[in-house]
C-alpha cells in the first residue's frame, strides 16, 4: 500500500510528544481536514520493554481518534524505508491520518540509554558513538545514513507542505530529553529551514503559559492527552495529578524554537 499525499508531517521522538509540545497547532491541523502524517522515531520504551512501548503507541492512536471524534479503529501495513520494514497505521474513519512507527530504542532523559536496549540511543547514532541502531522487535537496523534516508523517503512519499519536529537548537544537558533534541536535529538536517518548525520540549515549563486554562484550546489539548494517558503507566492520569508534575506546565504551553 502507498502512503497518500499529505499536508503537515510531524516527526517526533515519543508517542506523547506531539500531544504535549505541538498542540494546539496539531488541533488546528485536525480541524483543517488536511492529511496529517505522524512519524515516531522511538515508541518511548524507557528501558521497560516493548509491551510498554506498544501501549504508548495505542495511547497516541486513542488521542488522535478523540481529536478527530471518530472510532479508535486502525489498519496497518509495513512499508520499506531506508531498506527496512517500517510500520504504518491508518485511522479507518479518517484515513488522511497515518502514523509511522520506527520503534527505535528510547534514549532516556540525558541518561545514555538503557541496558535493556544495549545503551543504543538516537543521540549516540547521530554523533557517531554507535554505528547502528536496532528497533525493538529486532527486525530493522539503521545506520545514520539509512535512518536519514528512511525519513527522507517518508517525507518524499507524503509531500508535506510543512514539517514539524522538536527542538533542534537547544544544547544537550539543558533540561530536555536527548531523544527530543536529536530528533529535531535529524529532521532539520533533512528538511532545511524553509518548511520546518521545531517545538520546545520540557523547558517550556520555564516560560510563561501560552494557553489559558479556561480556553477551548487548552480544554481540547488536555482532553486529547488524557485519552492517551490510560495507556501510559508512567503518566499522570488526571489534570489534578498532572498539576504537580511537568505535564501540568507543558499542557499550558506551546513554543516554537
Amino acid at each position: 500500500a502507498d502512503l497518500t499525499s499529505s499536508s503537515p508531517a510531524d516527526a517526533v521522538a515519543h508517542p506523547d510528544d506531539d500531544l504535549l509540545f505541538q498542540s494546539p497547532t496539531l488541533l488546528d491541523d485536525v480541524d483543517s481536514g488536511e492529511c496529517i502524517t505522524s512519524i515516531f522515531l522511538t515508541s518511548g520504551d524507557s528501558g521497560a520493554g516493548s509491551q510498554y512501548a506498544r501501549s504508548r503507541e495505542t495511547g497516541n492512536q486513542a488521542a488522535y481518534s478523540q481529536m478527530f471524534g471518530v472510532n479508535n479503529t486502525w489498519t496497518e501495513f509495513y512499508a520499506t524505508f531506508g531498506g527496512q520494514s517500517v510500520l504504518v497505521r491508518t485511522l479507518v474513519a479518517k484515513p488522511q491520518h497515518q502514523a509511522v512507527f520506527f520503534r527505535l530504542p528510547d534514549g532516556g532523559w540525558d541518561t545514555g540509554g538503557f541496558a535493556a536496549t544495549s545503551f543504543q540511543t538516537l543521540r549516540g547514532l547521530y554523533f557517531g558513538s554507535i554505528s547502528s541502531i536496532t528497533n525493538q522487535p529486532g527486525d530493522a537496523t539503521y545506520t545514520l545514513t539509512t535512518l536519514k534516508q528512511a525519513i527522507s523517503q517518508i517525507i518524499a512519499a507524503r509531500q508535506p507542505s510543512r514539517v514539524r519536529t522538536l527542538d533542534y537548537l537547544s544544547d544537550f544537558g539543558g533540561g530536555d530529553h536527548d531523544d527530543h533534541l536529536t530528533t529535531g536535529r535529524l529532521v532539520k538536517d533533512l528538511v532545511g529551514s524553509a518548511s520546518v518548525s521545531g517545538f520546545m520540549g520540557y523547558p517550556v515549563q520555564n516560560l510563561a503559559p501560552t494557553l489559558s486554562t479556561s480556553s477551548t484550546a487548552y480544554k481540547r489539548k488536555t482532553a486529547a492527552f488524557l485519552s492517551y494517558t490510560p495507556y501510559d503507566s508512567a503518566e499522570c492520569q488526571s489534570l489534578s495529578a498532572c498539576a504537580s508534575r511537568g505535564e501540568g506546565s507543558w499542557l499550558q504551553r506551546e513554543y516554537a524554537v
